[in-house]
């Protein structure tokens, strides 16, 4: 939305919010001052709610963010998909004029569990700036290194490995952000102080968290799934097995060669050109 919004050649855009839950993200992180963006808020429980599109007076496409919810009467639909929904989704999904997915194994995979046509999923790219943009400042590495873990992993094996490549005369900080609590407004300057981010996740169709720590010259280590292998490449430091991937990892750190190499990794990847592969797809549905 942030980049969608600057587009020149943008369509009018509205923003469908509902619920009555906190914001997790300020109203500046969302990037949307100045643009020229309908909000209509709805606080009704989803049995009360009339249908969406209807709510804007008619909308051409409505792109959802869960399978099946919130009501459409006419509009087409279209839904981004950066993990697998449950089976029993799949007829709200095969009613989606398009499907985006963020890689070429999550397009086969959509296809063959949901019975979804070929032409009608469609691979855009990500983007991974939010992180970098959110830092005022460089943020210097922690002394001693820090290890970051997100997700939830095999916590025992990566505490074997931390204590096994600790020393007494370079001690090794791990911080588990789940168990820390920490909120999503701290990663930012979080990751960036770190020598490694253990992202150990059994499924992704986005290599986009990862992506955001190497825009900030993060060494990454995470399992070889194949989003991550798109998305990632050369710069990524497959954990398995674990303890020498991490090493390297924390090694590599201490290169700004290679961090300059992971900054210049990440800038293929930025939300306006997601942004525009969205907007083409829309466009072709529109004028079909």
């Amino acid at each position: 939305m942030r980049a969608l919004v600057r587009l020149p050649e943008a369509p009018l855009i509205g923003l469908y919010e509902v619920g009555r839950a906190r914001r997790a993200l300020g109203e500046p992180a969302l990037g949307l001052e100045g643009a020229r963006v309908r909000r209509l808020q709805s606080r009704l429980p989803r049995r009360l709610r009339g249908p969406a599109d209807l709510a804007f007076g008619g909308v051409d496409v409505f792109h959802r963010i869960l399978p099946g919810t919130p009501r459409i009467a006419r509009a087409r639909t279209t839904i981004a998909l950066a993990e697998l929904p449950a089976q029993e989704h799949a007829a709200e999904l095969a009613r989606c004029s398009a499907v985006f997915v963020f890689c070429e194994d999550y397009r086969a995979r959509v296809a063959a569990r949901f019975g979804i046509p070929p032409e009608r999923i469609q691979r855009v790219p990500v983007g991974c700036e939010h992180w970098a943009r959110a830092l005022q400042a460089p943020v210097p590495r922690a002394d001693p290194p820090r290890v970051v873990a997100l997700g939830a992993g095999d916590q025992a094996e990566l505490r074997a490995a931390i204590a096994g490549l600790s020393t007494p005369a370079r001690p090794l900080e791990l911080v588990l952000a789940r168990e820390r609590g920490i909120q999503e407004a701290e990663l930012p300057a979080l990751i960036a102080s770190a020598s490694a981010l253990v992202h150990l996740v059994p499924e992704a169709g986005t290599a986009v968290t990862p992506l955001e720590a190497l825009a900030l010259g993060t060494p990454v280590v995470v399992p070889r799934l194949p989003a991550f292998a798109e998305g990632l490449g050369e710069q990524a430091f497959w954990a398995e097995p674990l303890a020498e991937a991490l090493e390297a990892a924390l090694a590599s750190a201490r290169d700004p060669a290679a961090g300059r190499a992971r900054v210049a990794h990440s800038r293929a990847f930025s939300w306006e050109r997601s942004a525009r592969a969205h907007l083409a797809v829309w466009q072709r549905l529109t004028s079909a």
